[in-house]
């Protein structure tokens, strides 16, 4: 770090509060030999896609192995369909038209989509006193003994449909509370979830200060309930995966920057809808004091210009349609 019109005393430590964080693009890597021309088109549309024109700031076209970051997909474009898939194989989304130059603007679209959400998804902090002062426990709704769950041997925590015709709902209920175990801190926290159709929201807990041995629950204490999305059918087998992300601030955040709508292969493109929806224009995830719609105030809380010391922890849950039973039978 550079001071910027003043001069550090060398012998002093000074506390530093970080307000943005540019994390490093998802690198692209372009297949067209069912297409040729198809990686240049695709590199066009990358260069032009960010503000004024210029590159986009998430993603960043690459040729050989050895420039792949963290996140890294890959894209063959055959005939007039284009498959993003990771470094396993596994595809992210379902096909996408590539046939004009508007299709490969719409397939940056969702690269960036992609590169946003797990930018969220991952987004650690560096060691802080903060570390695992705030605990969060998620029961089942109809619990006895209000034990919380633990993760399974995958780490993460998994829930079953009930079977269907049977006493209280199909779908898992659970509470989640969330614990401040400091004996004189009381923290901001805010809890994501992220689902497997790359979406985030605070919506369980959009962000409150919960008091030194206190404790917080999501939804206000009401049940939260764990589904399918809409559109995936509820057959014996089908699972969702979701991500459970808790942010802990010793100051107030804006949640903006955490908002995520889910990918929509026929919604309109990153470029062209608001950021509390979508991927930041210039890529930086800003640590800001919230904001409010209101305007001014005459009274309220005291709204700092930075967080502070930050954490964050992240948590799997995966959400099952249990397999049929297997018929028995006597044997002759």
């Amino acid at each position: 770090m550079d001071p910027v019109g003043w001069v550090p005393d060398p012998e002093r430590a000074y506390p530093v509060s970080l307000t943005a964080l540019a994390t490093p693009p998802a690198t692209v890597s372009v297949d067209d030999a069912g297409r040729p021309g198809a990686a240049a088109r695709l590199r066009a549309a990358v260069a032009s896609y960010g503000p004024g024109g210029g590159p986009a700031p998430l993603v960043r076209v690459v040729t050989a192995p050895e420039e792949y970051g963290d996140l890294h997909i890959r894209v063959v474009v055959r005939d007039t369909t284009a498959r993003l898939s990771g470094r396993d194989g596994t595809e992210f989304v379902g096909p996408l038209p590539f046939a004009t130059d508007g299709d490969a603007a719409r397939v940056v679209d969702c690269l960036c989509h992609l590169a946003r959400w797990h930018q969220l998804r991952d987004l650690t902090s560096r060691p802080s006193v903060l570390d695992n002062l705030v605990q969060v426990e998620v029961v089942p709704w109809d619990s006895a003994d209000g034990r919380a769950l633990v993760p399974d041997g995958s780490g993460d925590l998994v829930f079953r449909y009930a079977p269907e015709g049977g006493p209280g709902p199909r779908e898992p209920w659970v509470s989640i509370r969330l614990h401040n175990r400091s004996p004189h801190r009381s923290l901001w926290c805010v809890l994501l979830d992220l689902t497997d159709r790359y979406a985030a929201d605070p919506v369980l807990f959009p962000g409150h200060f919960i008091g030194p041995g206190h404790t917080g629950y999501a939804l206000d204490g009401d049940p939260v309930q764990l589904s399918l999305p809409a559109g995936r059918p509820v057959v014996p087998g089908a699972e969702c995966r979701e991500w459970l992300k808790l942010i802990v601030s010793e100051n107030e955040l804006s949640t903006a920057p955490f908002r995520l709508r889910a990918w929509d292969p026929d919604g309109r493109g990153s470029r062209h809808s608001d950021a509390a929806g979508h991927p930041a224009a210039d890529g930086v995830l800003r640590f800001d004091a919230r904001a409010t719609s209101a305007g001014p105030r005459d009274a309220g809380p005291v709204v700092q210009g930075a967080p502070g010391r930050w954490a964050t922890r992240t948590f799997g849950v995966r959400t099952i349609v249990p397999s049929l039973p297997a018929a028995t039978g006597r044997g002759v």
